[in-house]
Formats: structure tokens, sequence, C-alpha cells
């Protein structure tokens, strides 16, 4: 079992085939991560063979994968990168030129 209670973080890097999720601490510690073979290519199959809007089932996956970390720390900051912000992703992420100011606005997902 996992000291939850040192967590600063949900850290996730949603690619094509699979979905990676970390639970990260101070200095970027990896207190404990989970890995799925939910891909965006998946979930946007699942979505569109059910019906579903890719939203919600982009939803659902992420409470799969992390629901049990969130519930135990609610309020817990979750950063997403990779091709969950595509054009097949949960939000398309626009491109920023760099250097760019990171307080500028950007793409927020709430739950």
């Amino acid at each position: 079992m996992t000291n939850q209670s040192r967590a600063r973080l949900i850290a996730l890097d949603w690619g094509t085939s699979s979905c990676r999720a970390y639970l990260m601490g101070e200095g970027a510690v990896v207190i404990s991560e989970r890995r799925e073979p939910s891909g965006v290519m998946a979930v946007s199959a699942r979505a569109a063979a059910s019906g579903t809007q890719p939203e919600l089932a982009f939803g659902q996956a992420f409470e799969e994968l992390c629901g049990q970390w969130l519930g135990g720390i609610p309020g817990l900051p979750v950063i997403a990168c990779g091709m969950v912000g595509s054009n097949l992703g949960w939000a398309e992420a626009e491109y920023r030129t760099v250097p760019t100011d990171l307080g500028a606005k950007g793409i927020v997902l709430t739950q």
C-alpha cells in the first residue's frame, strides 16, 4: 500500500495505444503508477461503438484509472500530456509558440 498522503499531483501520459498515470510526491518522486491499454484510439473507438460522447468516454476512462487516487485525495491537481490533447483526444490543445507565457489562457479539464 502506498502512502497517498504524500501525493501532490497526478501526471498522465495519455498516448495513442495506452495511458500511464503517475501519483507524484515532492521532488517528482513517483509514489504509485498505473497503466491501461486505454489509449486515445481505444477510448475513441469505444465511444463511437457505444454512441457515447467522446468527452464522456474519456472521463470514464480517467475515472477508472485515477478515481481511487482522487477519491482519497480530493482536489489533487492533474496534468495530462500526449495524444489526449490531439484532435482525437479528450480536448484539442492549441499549439503554442516558444517561449510562451504559462499564465496565458489554456485548456483546463475538470471532472
